[in-house]
């Protein structure tokens, strides 16, 4: 992969834009999720209705004071600034909800750099893994596969990617090897891609 060539740039949120806070292991207990289950949408997906909505509404409140708390990743600005002066296409792909991801992007100083249109979350599609949010944005930015590139920290973000056809970046900023056979690209800070940009 020419980095220099992508010309459609798609960022997960959470630990990717912005400096991890999420403690899965403590939404989860306080979600009440069984031990054996990883995937907090698919189990809530898996509940009646009632409960569903009853669970949804504590993830919510979760996820929106994590939101509010919300620091951009060392050099993020500057990376995404530099794309944005190439004329590049900049989007986002987030498991988290709408207001979630514009409370989080704005907390973080970010949100001037992505329109409403180019932010895909869990309301416009199907969760990651599955590509839809990536072809929504191929379609809307008129970019081809070949062109574009997910950056993310997590292998549902790289895994969307492959499914979608387009690059894959593994932000491992923690790191953590095992999503790496994932990538066509591993990095562990921003800066490390500007340099290579």
């Amino acid at each position: 992969m020419n980095v220099g060539s992508i010309t459609g740039w798609i960022f997960d949120m959470d630990g990717t834009l912005t400096v991890p806070i999420h403690d899965f292991v403590v939404i989860r207990r306080e979600l009440a999720m069984p031990a054996d289950r990883d995937d907090i949408l698919g189990w809530l997906d898996s509940l009646s209705e009632d409960e569903r909505q009853q669970k949804d509404e504590i993830l919510k409140r979760i996820e929106l004071d994590l939101a509010r708390q919300s620091k951009p990743q060392p050099f993020i600005h500057e990376l995404l600034e530099q794309l944005q002066n190439r004329g590049c296409h900049l989007g986002v792909i987030t498991r988290n909800n709408l207001l979630n991801t514009k409370v989080t992007l704005k907390a973080a100083g970010l949100d001037s750099f992505f329109d409403i249109e180019s932010i895909r979350t869990r309301e416009c599609a199907p969760a990651k893994p599955d590509p839809e949010a990536v072809f929504q944005l191929l379609n809307l930015w008129g970019t081809e596969a070949n062109q574009t590139v997910i950056c993310g920290d997590y292998k549902h973000d790289l895994n969307a990617g492959i499914n979608g056809g387009i690059h894959t970046i593994y932000f491992n900023s923690r790191n953590d090897e095992q999503w790496k056979v994932l990538a066509d690209l591993t990095i562990e800070s921003w800066d490390e891609l500007l340099r290579i940009l």
